[in-house]
């Protein structure tokens, strides 16, 4: 027996699939796991401790080097060889913590080509993804960007280097290897796509429609009448409440202000919620009443 897809249930994987692409507009070509790292035999003058963040997976691990002499030190802690880029702009992110690091330590991203030349990246910047290593910080993310020619080869191997020009600690949750067009650049600030003002405005316009929606709804359901439309209405209001919870947490991945992440979620939780438990009493309601007596 073949099975029919939901109108509803497609719409909403479709929605969800173009507004993410659209609003990252980047694509994972690597996930950089320490554990597995480690069982390959790179980083044996490095340390590995597990991830005690309350948002970390459990048993994941954190990379520690760890520079106790006064003298410079750089470490190499991962190659990639063959990354697999098909893409002129890629980058390699994660998140950093480091403490009592003396003078300007950085990360360091080698980059070699078949021709034989290599150009780096390095976290030497004064504030942002990057920022150098100073003093003492507690987990914040970080990016080791390169943009190469549209037309240039890709690179055959990446070599990822802790630079520390004297005594402290660093450590590096695991690490993902992304790539982008330029058209989009993920690291390019973007101001709020509202301001506070404008999310009251936005948020009680919303409110507004919702409560006449609800209304036109209960009053058919209470007549047993329009069966299709309610359920029409009922399934757009659940895909625009997915598509409004998937708009907030872009919108924490892109460092969006709290006036634009929490409403999006609110309206995307509730409407979600509500939508969904009324619409299985609203088909028992219709069930009921069109039951042969």
């Amino acid at each position: 027996m073949l099975t029919v897809i939901r109108p509803i249930y497609l719409i909403t994987v479709l929605s969800l699939f173009l507004f993410v692409g659209i609003a990252l507009g980047v694509e994972t070509v690597r996930e950089i796991n320490w554990t597995r790292v480690a069982k390959s035999g790179q980083i044996a003058a490095v340390t590995l401790v597990f991830d005690e963040r309350r948002d970390a997976k459990p048993g994941v691990s954190i990379l520690r080097t760890q520079n106790s002499k006064s003298t410079p030190l750089t470490a190499t802690i991962l190659t990639i060889a063959n990354p697999e880029i098909h893409e002129s702009n890629y980058a390699l992110i994660g998140s950093i913590r480091y403490s009592d690091v003396a003078g300007k330590g950085y990360l360091e991203l080698w980059n070699h080509f078949s021709s034989g030349e290599k150009f780096f990246a390095r976290t030497l910047g004064t504030f942002g993804l990057m920022d150098s290593l100073e003093g003492t910080s507690d987990w914040r993310e970080f990016a080791l960007p390169f943009m190469n020619k549209d037309d240039a080869a890709a690179p055959e191997k990446l070599v990822l280097n802790v630079v520390l020009p004297g005594r402290g600690t660093v450590e590096l949750s695991s690490l993902k290897l992304i790539q982008y067009a330029h058209d989009d650049d993920p690291f390019v600030e973007s101001g709020p796509w509202w301001s506070d003002r404008s999310a009251g405005l936005l948020g009680g316009l919303f409110g507004c429609v919702c409560t006449i929606i609800g209304v036109i709804i209960g009053l058919l359901t209470a007549q047993t009448r329009a069966r299709r439309f309610v359920f029409v209405l009922i399934d757009g209001m659940i895909v625009l409440g997915v598509i409004a919870i998937v708009a907030g947490l872009v919108a924490i991945v892109g460092s969006q202000p709290y006036e634009v992440s929490y409403p999006l979620l609110l309206v995307g939780v509730i409407l979600t919620l509500v939508a969904s438990f009324n619409r299985h009493t609203i088909r028992l309601r219709y069930n009921e009443r069109q039951a042969p007596q």
